[in-house]
């Protein structure tokens, strides 16, 4: 059972999205990968992993 806060907390997270939007974004994703795919590149490990922390942390902001 979700408390009434956490109840109103999704509440408003699910009226902010915006499915086209979020369509957009997964698709510019899509794209970004498929060039990585076809053309890879070895970055620096430290680079991969702030740019991977970056992606999760862009990917966390709009899920709330």
């Amino acid at each position: 059972m979700l408390t009434e806060a956490k109840q109103q907390e999704l509440a408003a997270v699910y009226h902010g999205l915006n499915p086209a939007l979020l369509l957009k974004q997964i698709n510019e994703n899509l794209e970004c990968l498929w060039r990585l795919a076809e053309h890879p590149r070895e970055p620096a490990k430290t680079e991969s992993h702030n740019s991977s922390v970056t992606a999760i942390n862009e990917a966390t902001m709009l899920v709330r």
